[in-house]
């Protein structure tokens, strides 16, 4: 041991070096002897009387024994150093607590666990999960760790003994809920690249206590454990999740301000819907609790409510009305404020309790908008756009008055989210109630948000790029403005920062912008998501491949066919919306061809989501079916066709005549394709819907119209039907001089094929555009061989 490397004086060399060869010849490991040594001598060199004032952790060193009941094994005692030379009177030796709480660092932290791990309770064992986890938040290795090299082995040892001695207390004893939370929340925020195999073990120990203790778990407990649950998601099984939800609904009075902004970030990735009998407790409990929100808690709910709102099915409430009444103006303050209220009473009986929250939060708002930091401020403002909460002006006028007079205090992060926010709420303030976004001073704070943008572009991330660009886009900034060059250039310089999410938003933004991307930025973002594909999701693979369609030109064809690839891997990850957007974009960037896995895969999850699917998200996928049916091979599953038909039936009434026609024509192509016939009463579902629209259709609408219910089994000895095949035909014959070959060979063909009596003037006009022009130069085509015949 060289102990001049920690600065220690010459005199003291030869002390260390006796006391560390001693331990290293007794077996002990030496570097945490030499350390604790190191940090007791470097007081100085007059050792025979330690100075009272110095800290405790320097006057403690640790002294090793030899325990003949262990069978040789070194026991570690910090013993205070004016007790070393004296046996007769020692100080009771430090409690495991107090040595993990004095430990500096992961790697000196890890090695006293791994020494005294048999001296460890469950207890114990939490504080030591809990100070591993905070203490690697800033160490190098923690870095190391997050870029994908391997974890330091010390690290995971002491980890794995940490997860090993808890099995042991859970196997053999009750355990207690806070120190339950207290682990899962530990190993949430330390992350699967820390966890040796035994964690998998101590995790499903931790669940089966967390479902059977969770009646005896305090708001504080509940809180860590859904803060757990949303670093760890995977791990939130049915039984857990509901006991926690009964418990925290029944302890939803006992929670604070705090707990309730952890509690609701934590259930926001959990999808939780606003049925949840706990969410609208916590969010009544919000409400009562409101006076005591501060600044960093209101950015911090209002921003987990907005997450909500966009994972669940928050329908849309008619807003309350934050202003008071022209009447409650002219009254005496105090009276004019108690009229306030009871209005405002009113309206929150009417609202959901998380709407209601919203509102309470941002008549705080206006009260403290002083208190509030840059960052704060640009991160409520964002939460409030996604929250569709334009009509609070108070609260909206007030932030962005004070993001015009706090702008030199902005970051990049605090920009970003304040253009986010100011975008959004200029582009909804007049969404149902018809006020003008302008009664506040949102261009203002919009130009002061650039202005400090342009100021600070260099130190932007690849989010911060992207999500700026975006919200330009939404404003309608100017192309050549010089922050959009600015953060156009700047994306060149930090590409190998850009995430999937990053790539589809920047992409989408610079097509909306116009910019002229450069070469070098459009193949760089390319080969970066090729690098990055295993982490795209359903909505950055939409959003990606829409950019590269409204570009006009493809950075690299291949890039297609990785998000084509990476869509049919999770297929069965994309819900009732974006499977209609994918199949669409699809269709739209690949010119019709794809392969038949990948439509195979994605038409069968449509089917399986068919239930849930909306008007316009049928129509897409049937329309990008359409599409598909020239070049690429439709899947041959009957069950898909089945299930579309279905759901077709059901949302016919709801479509459009031109999204009729594309439905219809859609399915009769894929029931052809599958050999599926149409259930008759799905069959008068569309013959209802399509004959009062009949008058609307063209010239081809009515030719492809006739080919749909055909192929759908449309037929003259259906008497249910029989009223649509003659009114359709009727329609042809009514524009036969509009139609061109193509059509008049694909109608007359579908009447025999109906079995009907084709119309003589169907076929004069036939025969007198086959001696036309432009008949003898085209001649009969593929739809006229059945007229031929």
């Amino acid at each position: 041991i060289d102990p001049t490397r920690r600065g220690v004086p010459a005199p003291w060399s030869s002390k260390m070096h006796r006391f560390g060869t001693m331990h290293r010849l007794s077996g002990a490991p030496t570097r945490a002897v030499a350390v604790n040594l190191t940090r007791s001598f470097l007081r100085g060199p007059n050792t025979s009387s330690p100075s009272t004032n110095a800290p405790n952790h320097q006057r403690f060193i640790l002294r090793t024994t030899v325990d003949s009941g262990t069978q040789g094994r070194h026991s570690h005692q910090a013993v205070p150093r004016r007790c070393m030379s004296s046996t007769t009177h020692r100080s009771p030796p430090l409690s495991i607590k107090k040595v993990i709480s004095m430990c500096k660092g992961p790697e000196e932290l890890s090695q006293q666990i791994i020494l005294n791990i048999e001296k460890f309770d469950f207890a114990a064992v939490s504080s030591a999960f809990f100070k591993m986890s905070t203490t690697m938040g800033g160490s190098q290795d923690t870095v190391a760790l997050n870029t994908g090299t391997t974890a330091p082995n010390i690290m995971k040892v002491a980890v794995d003994a940490l997860s090993l001695r808890a099995i042991f207390f859970m196997e053999s004893s009750a355990v207690q809920p806070p120190h339950l939370a207290r682990i899962l929340w530990a190993l949430g925020r330390m992350g699967p690249r820390m966890w040796p195999d035994s964690v998998g073990q101590l995790l499903e120990g931790l669940i089966q206590n967390v479902e059977r203790t969770a009646h005896e778990f305090t708001p504080r407990e509940t809180a860590e454990v859904f803060q757990a649950f949303a670093d760890m998601p995977w791990l939130a099984e049915k039984g857990a999740m509901l006991a926690l939800f009964r418990q925290g609904a029944q302890t939803a009075p006992d929670f604070s301000p705090t707990l309730i902004a952890i509690t609701l970030t934590g259930m926001h990735k959990l999808r939780v819907g606003e049925e949840n009998a706990m969410l609208q407790a916590i969010c009544r409990r919000g409400v009562s609790l409101s006076h005591l929100f501060t600044p960093h808690l209101i950015a911090m709910t209002l921003k987990a409510l907005a997450q909500l709102k966009s994972t669940a099915s928050w329908s849309p409430k008619p807003p309350l009305d934050a202003c008071p009444s022209a009447a409650c103006a002219a009254r005496p303050p105090a009276a004019a404020a108690r009229a306030e209220e009871e209005e405002d009473n009113v309206g929150a009986k009417r609202a959901l309790p998380a709407d209601l929250l919203v509102h309470t939060l941002c008549s705080r708002i206006v009260k403290i908008t002083e208190e509030f930091e840059a960052g704060n401020t640009g991160s409520a403002l964002r939460s409030l756009s996604k929250l569709g909460a334009a009509q609070e002006e108070r609260a909206v006028a007030a932030l962005t008055a004070h993001v015009t007079a706090t702008k030199q205090d902005f970051s990049p992060q605090a920009i970003t989210d304040a253009l986010v926010g100011l975008a959004g709420l200029k582009s909804g303030g007049g969404d149902g109630d018809g006020k003008d976004p302008g009664e506040w001073d949102n261009d203002g704070a919009i130009q002061a948000m650039i202005g400090e943008a342009s100021a600070k572009a260099q130190r932007f991330n690849a989010s911060q790029i992207s999500d700026t660009l975006m919200a330009l886009a939404e404003i309608g900034t100017d192309r050549d403005s010089p922050l959009v060059q600015r953060l156009h250039a700047r994306i060149e310089e930090c590409l190998e920062e850009f995430q999937a999410r990053d790539i589809a938003v920047c992409l989408g933004a610079l097509c909306q912008l116009e910019v002229e991307v450069n070469d070098h930025v459009l193949f760089g973002l390319s080969r970066r998501a090729e690098d990055v594909r295993a982490s795209f999701g359903p909505q950055e693979i939409v959003e990606l491949l829409w950019g590269i369609h409204q570009l006009r030109r493809t950075p690299d064809r291949g890039l297609v066919q990785v998000m084509s690839e990476q869509a049919t891997m999770k297929a069965m990850a994309f819900d009732e919306e974006a499977i209609g957007e994918v199949l669409g974009v699809l269709a739209h960037v690949g010119e019709g061809k794809i392969s038949a896995e990948t439509l195979q895969a994605l038409t069968l999850r449509a089917a399986v989501l068919s239930h849930k699917l909306t008007a316009p998200a049928l129509v897409n996928i049937l329309a990008s079916l359409l599409l598909f049916s020239a070049e690429s091979e439709l899947p041959t599953e009957a069950s898909i066709a089945r299930a579309l038909c279905c759901r077709a039936g059901q949302l016919i009434r709801d479509m459009t005549i031109e999204e009729s026609a594309t439905a219809i024509r859609a399915l009769g192509v894929l029931c052809r394709h599958t050999g599926v016939v149409v259930d008759s009463t799905v069959l008068q579902g569309f013959a209802h819907r399509v004959e009062g629209q009949i008058g609307k259709l063209d010239a081809r609408g009515v030719a492809e119209m006739l080919g749909a219910f055909a192929d759908l089994g449309l037929n003259s000895n259906d008497v249910h039907l029989l009223p649509l095949a003659t009114a359709l035909v009727n329609r042809a014959v009514d524009l036969r001089e509009r139609m061109d070959g193509a059509e008049l060979s694909m109608t007359i063909a579908t009447i025999e094929r109906i079995g009907l009596e084709v119309d003589g003037q169907l076929v004069e006009r036939y025969s007198d555009w086959l001696a036309s022009d432009e008949g003898e130069e085209k001649g009969p085509g593929k739809h006229q061989r059945g007229f031929m015949e």
